[in-house]
């Protein structure tokens, strides 16, 4: 997907997650900070990925990974959040490959595809 071309992997000491919304009357509400294993941001187009050092390990990575890369994409349909998964946890890039191919995942999304999270891009 277009929201993956450029991500950069960080190993911080430590993740802090927390909260904020802001209601109905304007009043901004915010929980307290508490430990994570995994934070998300996007800075001009580039999606950071901030992973704590027991989680950098490919073979198991932490499920609000899985969670947060999926909410960013867009992605809902729960075969292709296991589709995620796969891809997130598998070393063999040529495998990888293969089990999109057999599930006829597109190799490439056309240049003039529009990528929103809020479309349906069940087809990607």
């Amino acid at each position: 997907m277009k929201q993956l071309l450029s991500v950069h992997v960080y190993q911080p000491q430590g993740v802090s997650v927390s909260w904020k919304f802001r209601s109905s009357w304007g009043t901004a509400i915010s929980g307290r900070a508490e430990k994570g294993r995994v934070v998300l941001t996007t800075e001009a187009d580039i999606l950071k990925i901030y992973l704590i050092s027991e989680d950098m390990d490919i073979g198991c990575p932490p499920l609000e990974l899985t969670d947060e890369l999926s909410i960013f994409c867009g992605i809902e349909n729960a075969e292709h959040i296991r589709l995620l998964s796969h891809i997130l946890v598998q070393k063999d890039t040529r495998r990888i490959e293969q089990d999109l191919n057999r599930r006829e995942v597109p190799d490439k999304i056309p240049e003039d595809t529009e990528m929103d999270p809020g479309v349906d891009n069940s087809k990607f």
